[in-house]
């Protein structure tokens, strides 16, 4: 189940457990509760999803943005192409998720994107010094 499907059923549920009929709301509640536990997603963030532009400057850091939301989402990479980026350019990409999620993706990002230009620039040095 891609990322905008799983939440677009959490918040389906939620929304039964909160308006349903005597049993229906207690089952939904009762399944809304372990699917939030069995993917690790906070009941608050389901009414909190929104859009936000990450900066990147090229190919690489466009490649490492993917790979560290699908770790910080424990969803495959492809997916995270599929329906967590839902547009992307030349100056970035724009992630849709919950604003926990993107204080996770961001933290983590900014992070590993300052290692990533780090060794990049130790890589330029080292080729630099070859050519001499």
């Amino acid at each position: 189940m891609d990322h905008d499907a799983l939440i677009a059923k959490l918040q389906k549920l939620l929304a039964l457990a909160q308006r349903g009929e005597d049993g229906e709301a207690v089952n939904a509640r009762e399944l809304l509760g372990k699917m939030l536990e069995k993917y690790g997603i906070d009941e608050a963030s389901l009414t909190d999803i929104r859009t936000l532009r990450y900066s990147t400057e090229n190919n690489d850091e466009r490649g490492l943005l993917a790979v560290v939301a699908s770790y910080a989402l424990q969803i495959p990479t492809g997916e995270v192409e599929a329906s967590v980026i839902v547009d992307s350019d030349m100056h970035g990409c724009d992630l849709k998720l919950s604003g926990e999620q993107h204080g996770l993706v961001y933290s983590l990002y900014e992070y590993h994107r300052m290692g990533l230009a780090r060794s990049v620039e130790k890589n330029e040095e080292s080729i630099r010094a070859e050519v001499k």
